[in-house]
């Protein structure tokens, strides 16, 4: 099982609250948690991030970006990444 910094509690569960700020974060053994997380970090090839939400808003998601492609360069989350990173199929990028 993953673990950011080998702590308990912190594993892909923990990396989802933050996925930009997580992934590229390693564990005791040097893996990172965009290795042992695909899902969580989007790396299961082209698909949608569960967590994603536009500026933090309940009901702001992937799926809320459907209806506002024109929008993916410019929406971010809270965290700062771009709708277009986080929505890829949502927003036409694959």
């Amino acid at each position: 099982t993953w673990l950011y910094k080998g702590k308990n509690g912190k594993s892909c569960d923990y990396v989802a609250k933050k996925p930009s700020k997580y992934c590229d974060s390693e564990d005791d053994d040097g893996t990172t948690a965009a290795e042992a997380c695909p899902l969580t970090c989007g790396n299961c090839g082209c698909q949608d991030s569960l967590t994603w939400l536009y500026k933090g808003k309940s009901g702001k998601d992937c799926d809320y970006m459907k209806k506002k492609t024109s929008k993916c360069s410019k929406y971010k989350d809270k965290d700062g990444t771009k709708a277009k990173h986080a929505c890829p199929i949502a927003c036409g990028e694959c």
